[in-house]
């Protein structure tokens, strides 16, 4: 796992990696951190929104609050994490065993 202000790094040094090969990067993170970087741009960012049934996909460009954020400065990355939390997360927690696994 690398430090977040590692991270942080991340998007610029892959946008310069970009430019020189004239490649495109794709990147798939839950990094909030790489989303932060303030040159990152809605229309850059795919949303994959997975149900019991299948996994929608969207661009960032669609939604009108990742548009709104980043034309007032807004880091993306906590909204595009909200918008992609798994449903019922607090599931995955178990009665109890937090704490036996901590005794």
């Amino acid at each position: 796992m690398l430090h977040r202000e590692v991270i942080r790094q991340l998007p610029r040094l892959f946008a310069r990696a970009g430019q020189r090969t004239g490649r495109q990067i794709l990147v798939s993170t839950h990094a909030e951190e790489i989303l932060a970087d303030r040159g990152i741009d809605p229309f850059e960012i795919v949303v994959l929104d997975p149900s019991e049934s299948d996994t929608k996909v969207f661009l960032g460009s669609e939604r009108p609050e990742l548009i709104a954020a980043a034309k007032a400065g807004v880091k993306l990355g906590p909204l595009v994490t909200s918008l992609t939390k798994p449903q019922k997360i607090e599931q995955l927690s178990l009665p109890g065993s937090a704490a036996r696994l901590w005794a």
